[in-house]
């Protein structure tokens, strides 16, 4: 049996609900027929799109089916406690906002439920603009929620975006460079791999060949001899960063000066 009674328009399934639709979607439960009723009416009023359940088997199956922003939630339904309720609810859609509505309150289930999270806890004997005042404050609550997670995914994307952008263009610069210097005779350029970075080939010494390039004003690199001290095979390596010379300019004089020293 169907005990689930909804105003809001079938969809194919959670996927394809927009953020807003998932704001303005209220799930009741309450087995109780006249009193669903009226919080139904009371809640279409203020612009909600309502899903009324009288057990929580159907409440349960309703948000496998769709995402809703809120729930309003009665202690007393036959076929699950209340605790129990709300740990399922939570269980399949996390950031729902839950509202206790109950005429079967006491301070240790009302504690117990504030534990799990529960964003309110209200009596039915209350006034019924109290529920709705909560329900709004819920929704706000969670639009606010949302609005903070999309700043953040934005602020992380376009770190992302500026350091791939930043890759980019050292790996650019490493390029030209290399072509560049690959020019100069006698030099060959190694494992132009690295984003920032490759090696070159020199005739003769290579920390001699820096030193030359130092007193041009022309930063070469670092000897790999440096980094290898006990490699004698490696002297005649330059580890060049594309980072130290960022302008045509720069690659030009750079590799005019190696041309000279050679």
């Amino acid at each position: 049996m169907n005990d689930a009674i909804s105003t809001a328009p079938e969809t194919r399934g959670m996927g394809d609900a927009t953020e807003h639709q998932r704001f303005s979607r209220l799930l009741i439960i309450e087995d109780d027929a006249a009193q669903l009723h009226t919080l139904m009416r009371i809640m279409q009023a203020e612009g909600f799109e309502v899903t009324g359940c009288r057990s929580a088997a159907e409440a349960l199956t309703q948000l496998q089916r769709l995402e809703f922003g809120v729930a309003i939630v009665d202690l007393g339904l036959p076929d699950l406690g209340g605790v129990r309720l709300v740990e399922r609810l939570r269980s399949l859609h996390n950031a729902i906002r839950i509202i206790i509505h109950t005429g079967y309150g006491s301070f240790e289930s009302a504690k117990a439920l504030l534990n799990l999270g529960v964003f309110a806890y209200v009596e039915k004997l209350g006034d019924p603009q109290e529920l709705v005042g909560y329900v709004h404050r819920a929704v706000r609550d969670q639009i606010g929620e949302y609005a903070a997670w999309l700043e953040m995914a934005v602020a992380e994307r376009t770190v992302e975006l500026h350091e791939r952008e930043e890759w980019l263009r050292l790996a650019r610069l490493r390029r030209e460079l290399a072509d560049a210097l690959a020019k100069v005779p006698g030099v060959e350029v190694l494992n132009d791999t690295f984003f920032n970075e490759f090696t070159i080939r020199v005739p003769g010494v290579a920390a001699a060949v820096i030193e030359k390039l130092a007193a041009r004003g022309v930063l070469g690199g670092v000897p790999v001899s440096r980094l290898e001290p006990r490699r004698p095979e490696l002297a005649d390596l330059i580890v060049v960063a594309s980072t130290e010379v960022n302008t045509d300019e720069d690659r030009a004089a750079y590799a005019r000066a190696l041309k000279e020293v050679l």
